[in-house]
């Protein structure tokens, strides 16, 4: 029941709050960039080099960390907004 109220709320809040709207699109748009950027990085394991294996590493390591800092991130402002809907329980 809880995750079906998250949904309706998140999809309510997607409707009705332009502030919440706009910083779940800069999410989706920042992780799809990064995703890409990531996707150049892995040529090399398909025979295309770039620069060495490990700043191809690092490199792969830092979008990754990117992105999930980025989800963890979104996931806390999106549980603060339907808190604040006080629609949570």
């Amino acid at each position: 029941m809880r995750p079906r109220l998250w949904q309706v709320t998140h999809q309510q809040l997607l409707t009705d709050d332009a502030a919440y709207r706009e910083q779940f699109q800069t999410y989706l748009t920042a992780v799809i960039v990064l995703s890409c950027a990531l996707l150049i990085f892995y040529l090399p394991f398909f025979g295309i080099p770039l620069f060495g294996f490990w700043i191809n590493l690092a490199i792969i390591v830092s979008l990754t960390s990117a992105i999930v800092f980025l989800s963890v991130w979104q996931l806390c402002s999106m549980s603060r907004s339907i808190r604040r809907a006080g629609l949570s329980d």
